[in-house]
């Protein structure tokens, strides 16, 4: 058994190694415009549809259109956990189609395999936000979601954006560029 768990553990940390974050493209073989079916064949299962209306109620505290991911036209999302391959927690859809790609830190057991991700310009999960400044202009700051204590700031221009807990990096979006 310790040899299975083992074998599983090195395969798992494989796969993950090394996955690049392309902004406005995708993150590995996860990739805007892909269809949910192919997105079930990469991540090995369906997610749990949630509605935009849904969404919305539960992410904000108070008008659902101050989240900046709003501004990423979506009909629904599919929320995955427990992926032991790559750290997506949400994929988000219109027409059939996936326009919203979120990559996350939470729960801890994503923080092995965020450690070897990266965008294609270098920047990582858990490095200090001030890192941001080298690699974009301005973004466009959001409210923390009530689930969570992430400040969130997009670069629609870029197709990225990223969720801060305590100015360190602990969640990626990526869209098409606005």
């Amino acid at each position: 058994m310790r040899f299975l768990t083992t074998l599983c553990l090195l395969l798992i940390g494989q796969f993950a190694l090394g996955q690049t974050v392309s902004p406005g493209k995708g993150v590995g073989e996860l990739t805007l415009g892909m269809t949910v079916d192919d997105v079930t064949w990469v991540l090995g299962f369906e997610g749990k549809k949630i509605s935009y209306d849904d969404y919305l109620t539960a992410s904000v505290r108070a008008n659902p259109k101050s989240l900046p991911e709003t501004k990423i036209d979506f009909d629904y999302c599919l929320d995955y956990v427990f992926i032991m391959t790559l750290p997506v927690e949400k994929v988000f859809v219109k027409d059939e189609k996936v326009v919203m790609i979120q990559l996350s830190s939470f729960p801890d057991y994503n923080k092995i395999l965020c450690e070897d991700i990266q965008t294609d310009d270098g920047v990582k999960f858990f490095q200090d936000a001030q890192i941001l400044d080298g690699h974009y202009a301005e973004g466009v700051k959001g409210p923390a979601a009530l689930h969570s204590n992430l400040n969130n700031v997009f670069y629609y221009n870029k197709g990225v954006a990223f969720g801060l807990d305590n100015d360190k990096i602990r969640a990626m979006y990526i869209f098409n560029p606005q």
